[in-house]
C-alpha cells in the first residue's frame, strides 16, 4: 500500500545574535534592522545590555543624520525606536550611542535598505494563520507553558516563505535571491525584513495529504518540538501556502528545563513515524516507527550534559536511545530518549532523568500515559 502523507521537516532553526564586545560592563549584540526591507514602518533598535552593576543614563539615535526620538527600553535591553511614518525607499543609514553611569559610551553605525513597494501596514492574521496558533496553543497547554501570542511581523515572514517554497516547489530554510518571491535568505533576514527584531526559531513541513495536522507533524519530531517547548510569553506567526507551512518562534528570555511528555500528561502518541530532517534515529541504525521521543531541553545559559536517563512501562525498563550534545552535532541545550520500539497504548511510563547546566545538576521524574 502507497503512503499518501508525503512529508518533509527540516531542521529548526535557532538564529541568535552572537554578543560582540563586553568592555565595560555591558554587551552589544547585532543591531536590527539590516538587509532589505519588505515593512517600511519596521522597528530600529539596538540590544546593549549592561550588566555588573553598570547603568545606561543616555541613549541617542540618528537616521540619515538627524536625531529621532529612541528610547532604552531597560525590558528588551535595547534602544528602539519606531518610525510614525513609513521610511521612503531607499538606503538608510542609522548611528547608535549609548551612554553608561555618566562616562563611558558605546557606539554603532549600519545601515538597511527599504524595497521599492515596501507595506506599509503589516497584514492582519488570516483564518489559516489562526488556526495553526490555536493549535500550536493546545500543545503548549498540556506543557502547563503560557500561550504563545500572535506576531504580524513574524507571520508575514512565515507567509512570504511558505510561498516562496510553493511558488518554487523547493524545501528547507534558504532562499535564492534569484528565484521568485525572494523575501531573505534566512530566517532571521525575512524576520527582520518585516520588522521583528528579536531571535528566530524555524519549523517547515510540507504534506501531500489536504488534511494533515502538520502543526502536530513538527511538535512529534523532536528537533522541531523544541521551539514549542520555551518557557515564558513566546512570539509566534504562522503563515500556509497550499501544503506548505513555516512557523516562526521569537527566543524565549526566560531560562529553564522544559520536559516533553509533561508531566501528567495523557494521550500521548505511543509511537512516532520517525520522519524528520536531519533524522534523530540514523545515529542508531532505527527506523521508524519507534516509541515517541521524550525531549527534555534547557532554555539559558550553558550547555546540557546528560548525566544519566531511564523510562520505566508496564513490562520494565524500555529501551531507549539517546541524543545529547555528546554524540549529536545538532544539539547543544536538549537531549532526546527514543523508545526503540512503540510503546503501550494506554499504559503509563515513568521517566527519570539527571543533567548538568553550567556547573549544576537537575534532576526530573514524571510520568505520562500513552493513548489507547
Amino acid at each position: 500500500m502507497v503512503r499518501l502523507p508525503l512529508r518533509s521537516v527540516c531542521l529548526v532553526l535557532w538564529l541568535l545574535g552572537a554578543a560582540l564586545a563586553t568592555a565595560m560592563g555591558y554587551r552589544a549584540y547585532p543591531p536590527t534592522p539590516q538587509g532589505v526591507l519588505r515593512y517600511a514602518r519596521a522597528e530600529i533598535g539596538w540590544r546593549v545590555a549592561p550588566y555588573g552593576g553598570a547603568r545606561v543614563t543616555g541613549v541617542s539615535l540618528h537616521l540619515d543624520g538627524l536625531p529621532v526620538p529612541a528610547r532604552y527600553d531597560a525590558d528588551s535591553g535595547a534602544v528602539v525606536w519606531r518610525p510614525e511614518q513609513p521610511l521612503a525607499p531607499g538606503r538608510h543609514t542609522v548611528r547608535c550611542v549609548v551612554e553608561f553611569d555618566g562616562r563611558h559610551r558605546a557606539e554603532k553605525e549600519w545601515s538597511f535598505e527599504v524595497a521599492p513597494g515596501a507595506a506599509v501596514a503589516l497584514p492582519e492574521a488570516r483564518t489559516e494563520q489562526l488556526r495553526a496558533l490555536d493549535r500550536a496553543n493546545e500543545l503548549r497547554r498540556r506543557l502547563g507553558l503560557p500561550e504563545f501570542w500572535h506576531e504580524p511581523s513574524l507571520a508575514a515572514a512565515a507567509s512570504s516563505h511558505s510561498a516562496f517554497l510553493a511558488a518554487n516547489r523547493a524545501m528547507g530554510h534558504a532562499q535564492d535571491p534569484s528565484m521568485p518571491g525572494f523575501t531573505g535568505r534566512t530566517a532571521r533576514e525575512r524576520a527582520m525584513a518585516f520588522g521583528f527584531a528579536g531571535s528566530v526559531w524555524e519549523d517547515v513541513a510540507f504534506s501531500a495529504r489536504p488534511d494533515a495536522d502538520l502543526v502536530r507533524e513538527l511538535f512529534d519530531a523532536p528537533y522541531h518540538r523544541l521551539p514549542f517547548l520555551q518557557p515564558g510569553r513566546v512570539p509566534f506567526g504562522a503563515g500556509l501556502e497550499g501544503r506548505f507551512l513555516t512557523l516562526n518562534f521569537g527566543a524565549t528570555s526566560e531560562s529553564g528545563l522544559t520536559v516533553s511528555p509533561a508531566p501528567d500528561e495523557t494521550q500521548v502518541p505511543p509511537s512516532w513515524d520517525g520522519i524528520e530532517t536531519p533524522c534523530p534515529l540514523e545515529p542508531h541504525g532505527l527506523k521508524g516507527p519507534v516509541g515517541y521521543p521524550i525531549v527534555v531541553a534547557w532554555f539559558g545559559q550553558g550547555r546540557l550534559e546528560l548525566l544519566s536517563a531511564s523510562v520505566e512501562g508496564p513490562e520494565g525498563p524500555v529501551e531507549t536511545a539517546w541524543n545529547h550534545p555528546a554524540n549529536d552535532p545538532n544539539l547543544e541545550q536538549a537531549a532526546f530518549l527514543i523508545p526503540r520500539r512503540p510503546l503501550r497504548p494506554g499504559a503509563c511510563y515513568k521517566v527519570s532523568v539527571r543533567v548538568r547546566v553550567d556547573g549544576r545538576e537537575l534532576a526530573r521524574s514524571w510520568s505520562f500515559e500513552t493513548a489507547r
